[in-house]
C-alpha cells in the first residue's frame, strides 16, 4: 500500500498522503474544532469525554493521577501528533499530569500537544 491509515481507538496512524484529522472536542462531537493536516504521523488523544461514570461529585475517568493515584476529574482532552502512536499516547499522559516537564519531553521526542480546554460559562449579569 502506498498510502492509508490505521486507527486504534482514539489513537492514529496516517502514511503516504496527507489525510485531514478532526479532533473530537471535550464536550463532545458536536464542538467545532478546526481540522489538522496529517502525514507521515501518528495522533493520539487522552480525554474524559466518554470513559465517565456516575454523576458529579462521584464521576470518575479512566485517567489516573501518578502523584495522588485519584482518578482525574478534567474535562480537558490532549492530543499528541508524532511519528508513533505508541510515543503518542504515552505523551498525552506526560503532557496532562508532567507539569513543567512536559514541555522538555515533548521536544525530545519532536512532538506536539495540542490541548482543549473546557470553558466555563460566563455567568456575569
Amino acid at each position: 500500500m502506498r498510502s492509508g491509515f490505521v486507527s486504534a481507538g482514539g489513537d492514529l496512524r496516517v502514511f503516504g498522503s496527507d489525510y485531514r484529522i478532526h479532533l473530537r472536542h471535550p464536550l463532545g462531537p458536536t464542538g467545532i474544532v478546526p481540522p489538522i493536516l496529517l502525514r507521515d504521523e501518528a495522533v493520539a488523544t487522552s480525554a474524559n469525554t466518554f470513559s465517565r461514570r456516575g454523576e458529579m461529585p462521584d464521576e470518575i475517568g479512566h485517567l489516573i493521577e501518578p502523584r495522588t493515584k485519584v482518578a482525574w476529574r478534567g474535562e480537558s482532552s490532549v492530543t499528541v501528533r508524532c511519528k508513533s502512536c505508541l510515543i503518542a499516547d504515552a505523551l498525552t499522559k506526560v503532557v496532562l499530569f508532567g507539569g513543567d516537564s512536559a514541555e522538555a519531553v515533548l521536544s525530545q521526542y519532536d512532538s506536539v500537544a495540542i490541548v482543549l480546554e473546557v470553558q466555563a460559562p460566563d455567568l456575569a449579569v
